[in-house]
């Protein structure tokens, strides 16, 4: 159940067949499906790890990534509106970029009412895990580094993912980890940060700010196979999982395949359409 004013009019999340992907569409009211796609996988080692995209404000399409070649650098690549990419670019190399086993995390992408461009990412220092952030005043053609080693932010132990969304003058960022989650927000675009929560028991966490104001969490967790959605009631309040609206199950009819939440293998993205609508894009535990 809800309580209060929803914070969207719909909600558009998939629900995969073996292998692939769907999307229903939810009006509070009933389920409809959308349609489905397939996704094959091509062999091969990559140099591309761990991508954010962001639509931009012009209509642009802005993609970051972690290159691993002969050094680790997060970059970028903005694609205008039916046009080719443009030139790929350096957004940061700092040298603390760890790319490996134990930092398995990408870039977080936010654009700023003004227009600036947010690209967030994680260095490692001593087994210390800080939180830095990139801006960008050209639609992601240029970048400097704004924030180094941000304040408040000091996580240790793994990092698995990180999702970051903006929203009525706050960040809001979650930090994936093998034993949960831990929630941050920050009201001065990334410069210091305040630990909301320190342990969250759910898996593959992502945040979106909300079409109606505010912030929603979607997530899966060790005890179900459901995506689920979440909201705090103000930038610094706790999550309440409580109330929590169960989006997908394999108890529903008809039948949706479960979440994949082994070795953390969900991939949860979504996004918010110009129309208010909620995309949710999941790896099925049947793929």
């Amino acid at each position: 159940t809800l309580s209060g004013r929803s914070p969207f009019s719909r909600l558009i999340y998939p629900v995969p067949e073996a292998a692939g992907l769907g999307a229903l569409e939810y009006n509070l009211v009933k389920w409809l499906r959308v349609g489905n796609c397939k996704f094959a996988f091509e062999g091969g080692a990559l140099s591309y790890h761990w991508p954010a995209a962001l639509a931009l404000q012009d209509g642009s399409l802005l993609t970051a990534y972690v290159y691993s070649g002969t050094a680790t650098e997060i970059r970028a690549v903005r694609t205008p509106p039916q046009s080719a990419p443009g030139s790929e670019v350096t957004v940061t190399d700092q040298p603390d970029l760890d790319w490996s086993s134990i930092v398995n995390s990408g870039p977080a992408l936010v654009q700023l009412p003004a227009g600036r461009i947010l690209c967030l990412y994680i260095t490692r220092v001593n087994s210390v895990f800080r939180m830095n952030v990139a801006a960008s005043d050209d639609n992601g053609e240029t970048w400097t580094d704004g924030v180094l080693e941000a304040g408040g932010f000091a996580h240790t132990g793994d990092a698995l993912g990180l999702s970051v969304a903006y929203h009525q003058g706050w960040l809001t960022a979650l930090i994936h980890t093998t034993n949960g989650a831990e929630h941050y927000a920050s009201d001065d675009y990334g410069a210091s940060w305040t630990q909301v929560e320190s342990t969250l028991s759910i898996r593959c966490p992502v945040v979106i700010a909300a079409p109606g104001g505010g912030v929603l969490l979607i997530y899966s967790d060790d005890t179900t196979t459901h995506l689920s959605l979440a909201q705090k009631p103000s930038p610094l309040a706790p999550w309440d999982l409580d109330a929590e609206i169960v989006l997908q199950g394999i108890s529903t009819t008809p039948p949706n395949a479960a979440v994949d939440i082994d070795n953390d293998r969900a991939y949860i993205a979504a996004c918010v359409a110009q129309d208010g609508s909620i995309y949710v894009a999941y790896r099925s535990s049947t793929a």
